[in-house]
């Protein structure tokens, strides 16, 4: 099918609509796409695509009128994404979410032409509880134990949580801040015993 489009051409004349590259790759300099087509295939592409269900955790949440934008950060490397979700899906969600909450989310990719801004919209969201988290732990246990990969020291086994996490960093730092509040967030029954020393400098201690 022809595309419906019709433009001008590099020495001004008026190009066709059947004169338009069928694709990206037949595209050229003397017969460009108007912006509006590649927009148009854009969107029609990222509307196929389906939803997916992610985990990640809180970093940033601003309310605004009858939408809230929140940056979910990936649980074990350093990215993050930008997502979108309206008032009402929010308010489905019966814990009220805030920053440093774990959470999953079914988005989906959505296109807008007129700014050429992608947007990741939250069709729904959970927040992940202690429960769920312990739960999970208890599978990957299990799941080690039948591969016989128990962790030891020595004789003794780890114990499935810990009664108390070390923490040594520096005085008053910010990264102690993070790590405590977050744990708190995350599990708030947990202990710490915290060494502060010298992290950098002549005086730190060696890594």
């Amino acid at each position: 099918m022809a595309n419906e489009f019709r433009h001008s051409g590099t020495l001004g004349e008026t190009v066709d609509a059947q004169e338009l590259a069928a694709t990206a790759g037949e595209t050229t300099a003397e017969n460009p796409w108007p912006l509006s087509l590649l927009s148009s295939k854009m969107k029609s592409y990222i509307d196929r695509m389906s939803s997916v269900w992610i985990e990640g955790q809180v970093v940033e949440l601003n309310h605004r009128g009858k939408a809230s934008y929140l940056t979910l950060r990936d649980n074990d490397v350093e990215m993050s994404l930008p997502v979108q979700i309206w008032k009402n899906v929010l308010d489905r969600t019966g814990a009220p979410l805030s920053e440093g909450s774990h959470v999953v989310a079914n988005l989906k990719a959505d296109f807008w032409t007129k700014t050429g801004r992608l947007t990741m919209r939250a069709n729904e969201i959970r927040a992940v509880g202690l429960g769920e988290l312990l739960a999970r732990l208890e599978r990957l246990r299990n799941s080690s134990a039948r591969r016989d990969c128990s962790i030891r020291i020595g004789r003794k086994r780890l114990p499935f949580l810990p009664n108390r996490i070390g923490l040594i960093t520096g005085a008053d730092s910010d990264a102690q801040k993070d790590v405590v509040r977050n744990v708190a967030l995350r599990w708030p029954a947990a202990e710490f015993e915290i060494r502060n020393c010298a992290v950098q400098g002549p005086d730190a201690v060696p890594g």
